[in-house]
This record gives C-alpha cells, structure tokens and sequence, in this order.
C-alpha cells in the first residue's frame, strides 16, 4: 500500500508544462514521409525561432540505417503473468482470475495454478506435441511448429520451483460449455503454448536521418519480414508494437522537400497502478530494497503467486484502497495508515525481503525456526509499544469523514453534510439534530433541525457548515411570538441571524 501511495504523490507533486516540438513531412519524389526533431522546446519563442530559420530550406537524406530485429515469443504463464495480463486486456480482477483458472484447473483442462514458474520440466515438454494435435480443432496450427524440448527459454528445471508453469492438460475441454471468463482464460493458456512452438517475430528496422541545415529529423520505419509467433495473437492489438509507417525508397543524398510545423504537447505524470500492474509491482517488488545486502532478494517479491491477489482483496475488503475503471487508489482510511507507518520498517520491502530471506535458509534446513519466532515476537511487541507513542500524531480525521460519508451513501441515518468549525470532524445527521462525530473526544457542536419554528434543510446546515451565509428564510418566530425573515451564518460555532435592510434588530439562536 505504501509503493501505491507513492505513486499518487508522485501524481499530486507533477507539474504539467507544455512543450514544443518540431516536426516534418518530406516529400520524396512524390512519396511522403515524416521526420522529428529529438529535441524537446519549453520555450515556444526558441522553437519558433529555430522553425524560421528551417522554412523554405531543402532536406538532404543523411545516414540510413536498416538492422534485422528479432522478438522471441513471451513465456508461459505463471499466475502473476496471467493475472496481469488478463487485466490489461478484459480489466479482470487478479483475484478472479485466481478463481477462473483454479475452476479450469479443478475441471482437469489446465494445471496447477499457483505457481511463479514461467518454464516446465522436460517431463511435461513431452506431452506438448499430443497437446497440440488436440488443440488443432480449435485453434489454427502451423504445421512446420518448432522442437522446443530444448529450448531453454521453455524447458528448463533449474526455473521450475515447486510448480511448472501454467499449461493445458491433455483433456481439451469443448469451448463452448465454459463461461466467457472461463473461455478467456483457457484461451490464453492455449495461445501461450502455441506460440512458443513458433519462430520470431523477425522485422527490419530502418532509421533515417534528414538533415535541415544542421538539424536532424529522425524517422523509424518497419517492415515485417517473418510474422512468426505473433500469428497466434493476431486478434491482440497490443498499444507500442514496432508498426510504425513505411518508409518510401529512399538514398543517402537524396534532397527531399520538407513542410516543419510545430506541434504542442504537455508533459504527462506518471500513471496510476491498475490491479494488474499491482501484482507485476509486487511480485517485483524487490527492486524497491535499499539494503545492499539483501540485493540478491530481488525477485521474492510481496506475497506468494497464492496470496497476492488475496492481499489485494482484503485491502479492498477493508477499504484501504478502491478500485475504479481498474485503477487502483488509497482511500482516506489507506492514506492515513500509510502516514503511520511509512518512516517505519512497515513501510519499507526491506522487513518481508528478510523474512523471506530467513524463511527460505529455514525451508533449505539452513537456520532454526525458533529464533525466527522470538525474534518476530520481539518485533510486533517493539512495533506496539512504538504505534502507542505515535498515535497522537496521526491523522484521522479525513479517514472518520470518508467513512460517514459512505455509511450516508448506503442508506445510514448519519449522512455527513459537513466539517466542523470548531474541530474539523465531520458533521452528520442524526435524525434530531445535526452533530460533530468528534463528541467522543469532548467536541460538543451541534446544529439543531429546527430554529425558532423554522425547519433547517440538510441543503442550508451544508451552506453554513462551508462558511457561508445561508439565502434568506422567511417564517422564523421570536419568543415575542413575532413572525421575521432573515439569513443565518455561523460566528464561533453558534448561528447568528443578518437580517434585511430596514429590519430592527439582530437576534441571536
């Protein structure tokens, strides 16, 4: 939760700027193409004045250069993989995901799920070609597939832990009886396998140089030459693939007539987490360890392929973090557990990165449990007596709000309609009167529902409570028993009245 926090500072300290670059469309014989300058102007008037000097200039082609570039295909799936995968591309929850292929797997169609192994053993690579045969009625199947039982990037023990990757079993379910979710998932696990039967994605990569003056304007062109394992995805249109626009024939010399412009842009801040990105983060999290001696931890990670999506669910369950349109965000309630703990060892990937370090010497029978155990005790009783000490300076008060707030959307009785002047605690209907949640701890603002025979609508207390003067309200009556109109405000925590021009007098709740 913390690693999530993070990033939403980053997010509320970015200042967005705008930004110029320039840009160019050649014209080559008749064909076009288009060229950047790499370099990035915040200051428009030196943009525009370098865009001057470039107008009505020839391009001359400089350096051209072409290389065969190869992309092998992705591995097999552990559980983290998929779930991350599965929620960038249909937004499903990692816990759901956990849930749909442990379904497959309970049917007989998959294997074990819980695993953090992308690479199988040469046992299972000996099933792989009767897999296939079975899985050609369903799936278009290249025949001239690749001999992968020894290719280290699929059969390898020494990555294989307790559990091989995800795979298909040799009991091919009929598609059409598993759910559409079910379908998903089984289809990727298929996709996977197949596609590491296949050879590279192979394209050339031509960059150009134009030079204007002595400025140059790069372009990147592609052209596929062998569609390989990339065939088995085809219905994928992954964001960032290397489809950038063909190049015409080109020479090195060549003059070439350009149009530059100036194109606008704005700086981006980091994005926020979705809940796939979440398991990727903390399956990776031991990139975050500071302690040099702890480097060779990098890769435990928080959690197990087991946990993680249920860590996720019961930050969720206990609204420390929300999700919406799959991004992930900490709630009041988060935010104000992060602060308690973030310049703590809670905070940090250093605490589980040596759990985890001492509980795997304890698996390979390398330490003693006991110690461990003492020493955890030690720490939580350390960890307590420090939390006490520290309470007094943490903020809840915005975390107390957020949760009326809610109790309020869900149909409670105490809806919040705002923050108190005296506390700053939130301030909720309590069927009778208009009350300070801050009580408990000796506040006594309240507002009451009627006012010298006036009733108070939730919508005038919401004015009050915001600092401003409520509109004019006829039908109050004195204790003279004379009927007056007036506006309400707030002053030190009590209701005064502002009456009208030509009124009497000022009354006082």
């Amino acid at each position: 939760m913390c690693l999530i926090r993070r990033r939403e500072e980053e997010i509320e300290r970015f200042k967005q700027e705008p930004f110029w670059e320039i840009v160019a469309v050649f014209d080559a014989d008749g064909e076009k193409y288009k060229g950047k300058l790499e370099e990035r102007f915040f200051d428009k008037k030196q943009a525009e004045r370098l865009l001057e000097q470039m107008r009505d200039k020839p391009g001359v082609v400089g350096k051209i250069e072409t290389k065969l570039k190869k992309i092998s295909s992705p591995l097999l799936h552990s559980l983290s993989t998929l779930q991350a995968k599965m929620n960038r591309m249909y937004k499903l929850a990692p816990s759901k995901v956990l849930q749909l292929v442990q379904s497959l797997y309970e049917k007989g169609y998959v294997s074990y799920p819980r695993t953090d192994s992308q690479h199988v053993t040469a046992a299972e690579a000996k099933a792989f070609p009767k897999i296939l045969r079975l899985l050609t009625p369903h799936y278009n199947i290249a025949d001239d597939l690749r001999d992968v039982s020894r290719n280290k990037r699929v059969v390898d023990p020494k990555k294989v832990s307790d559990h091989h990757a995800i795979i298909p079993t040799e009991q091919v379910p009929t598609l059409i009886k598993l759910t559409s979710d079910e379908r998903k998932i089984y289809d990727e696990l298929a996709r996977s396998l197949i596609a590491v039967h296949y050879p590279d994605h192979e394209f050339l990569q031509t960059t150009v140089l134009t030079m204007i003056d002595k400025h140059a304007f790069k372009t990147v062109g592609n052209k596929v030459v062998k569609i390989g394992w990339k065939a088995v995805f085809q219905h994928e249109q992954e964001q960032g693939d290397e489809g950038n626009q063909p190049l015409p024939p080109l020479r090195e010399g060549q003059v070439v007539k350009p149009e530059v412009a100036l194109k606008e842009g704005m700086t981006q801040p980091p994005k926020p987490y979705t809940e796939g990105q979440l398991i990727t983060l903390m399956k990776t999290a031991g990139k975050h360890i500071e302690d040099e001696e702890l480097s060779s931890m990098k890769g435990l990670g928080l959690g197990t392929e087991a946990t993680r999506s249920g860590i996720i669910q019961t930050l969720k369950d206990r609204k420390y973090i929300k999700v919406q349109k799959n991004v992930v965000s900490t709630t009041e309630k988060g935010k104000a557990l992060v602060s308690a703990v973030a310049d703590t060892i809670l905070g940090k990937a250093d605490l589980t990165a040596k759990w985890e370090q001492y509980l795997h010497a304890i698996g390979r029978g390398e330490k003693a449990a006991a110690p461990f155990i003492e020493k955890s005790k030690e720490l939580a009783k350390h960890l307590v007596a420090d939390a006490i000490k520290r309470a007094d300076g943490w903020e809840v008060a915005a975390a107390i709000q957020e949760k009326t707030q809610t109790s309020g959307r869900k149909g409670s009785a105490q809806e919040t309609v705002g923050s108190c002047p005296l506390c700053g605690q939130a301030v909720v209907d309590r069927k009778k009167f208009y009350g300070c949640q801050g009580y408990q701890t000796g506040c006594k603002f309240t507002l009451p529902k009627t006012l010298l025979g006036k009733k108070l609508s939730s919508a005038v207390v919401k004015k009050l409570l915001s600092g401003k003067e409520s509109g004019l309200l006829k039908g109050f009556v004195s204790k003279k028993g004379k009927r007056f109109d007036a506006r309400l405000r707030l002053e030190n925590g009590s209701i005064a009245f502002t009456f009208p021009e030509g009124a009497a007098k000022r009354e006082k709740a």
